[in-house]
């Protein structure tokens, strides 16, 4: 059984043989085996396109998400060094402000000076008067001592202190007041006192006093706990008052109550 098997493949293969060998001689073949050639490129062609198509596409997908995971953490880095240098020109600006404190304040043989930042407003979230981070723990605090910023520009005075928190009126509140002097004048000539906590106003001015507008006005001395000679502002305005024997005014200060941060507590020091 198996030879005649055998015998059919051999008969077979051979006929098949004989007519691929004459369709050669003849030409016919070489058309049908451009046919099949020209197909298999074809399909051949359209795989290694579809195949490099889709490569390509994976491969820009994957190009995108890593420009963006780049850019991003550019981003990133560049608002981390923009923190870092923002923090560091506060630092600066600290160090230059108490700088200046340290300067003024070693002009006073009997006074000592510690420094607090600014962390919040008081009661009733009221512009002028905030809350220091220093108490009597810290330094010996009490209610009534002067408060500057750099320079020596007084700014207010403590009216509460705490074991690790103080409260500061600014000099800008309704209630808060103090007796001033001009450079020229060891006597004082008026009164600065707050306005509806935005600005500060000059009262009790003589009418024969020869203060003017512009004139420097520091404080005088005779204020409880206060020295002489810490600044408050320029007089801007200055008038007299009809049926009395003063005159009064406007004064700017030198500070801005809004943008203080580092303010320094000066202390009369015990013999």
């Amino acid at each position: 059984m198996r030879q005649r098997q055998t015998g059919s493949i051999w008969v077979l293969l051979s006929v098949v043989a004989i007519v691929i060998a004459i369709l050669h001689v003849t030409g016919i073949i070489k058309p049908m085996l451009h046919v099949a050639q020209h197909s298999f490129e074809t399909i051949q062609e359209t795989f290694y396109r579809r195949t490099v198509f889709s490569g390509n596409e994976q491969y820009a997908q994957y190009s995108r998400e890593m420009l963006v995971e780049q850019i991003i953490t550019q981003q990133n880095s560049i608002a981390s060094l923009e923190q870092r240098l923002v923090q560091q020109e506060l630092l600066a600006q600290e160090h230059a402000e108490l700088a200046e404190t340290f300067e003024f304040t070693s002009r006073f043989d009997r006074i000592d000076s510690y420094s607090g930042n600014i962390i919040g407003l008081g009661v009733e979230q009221d512009p002028a008067v905030v809350i220091l981070d220093i108490g009597s723990v810290d330094a010996p605090l009490q209610e009534g001592q002067p408060v500057i910023a750099p320079s020596g520009v007084f700014v207010g005075t403590l009216i509460q202190v705490t074991e690790h928190r103080s409260v500061l009126r600014l000099i800008t509140h309704p209630n808060a007041a103090v007796t001033v002097s001009t450079n020229h004048e060891d006597k004082p000539i008026g009164v600065v006192s707050g306005q509806f906590g935005l600005s500060t106003k000059l009262d009790l001015v003589p009418k024969n006093s020869t203060l003017s507008k512009g004139d420097i006005l520091y404080t005088s001395g005779i204020d409880d706990h206060i020295p002489q000679g810490l600044v408050i502002g320029a007089v801007s305005t200055l008038e007299d008052q009809a049926n009395s024997t003063f005159k009064n005014g406007l004064v700017d200060i030198r500070f801005v109550p809004g943008e203080l941060r580092i303010v320094t507590i000066l202390v009369e020091r015990k013999t």
